[in-house]
């Protein structure tokens, strides 16, 4: 999933820091539903929604 996330940010050019905190929330969530033991940022629901949220909607119409 890092290089599909990687990958779209370097074609959209979405802000490494953007990129960065959508990486941040999924791998807090993989950590959750996974049960990993490793050690990860958390993240809130409501943080996020809104980095996914802002990541999307720098997506063309036709690719949501």
């Amino acid at each position: 999933m890092r290089d599909l996330v990687d990958g779209v940010a370097a074609m959209r050019r979405i802000p490494v820091d953007l990129t960065t905190e959508v990486h941040v929330a999924r791998e807090f969530r993989n950590s959750l539903m996974h049960e990993r033991e490793i050690e990860t940022t958390k993240v809130s629901i409501s943080s996020a929604r809104s980095c996914m949220c802002r990541f999307l909607s720098r997506l063309p119409e036709n690719w949501r």
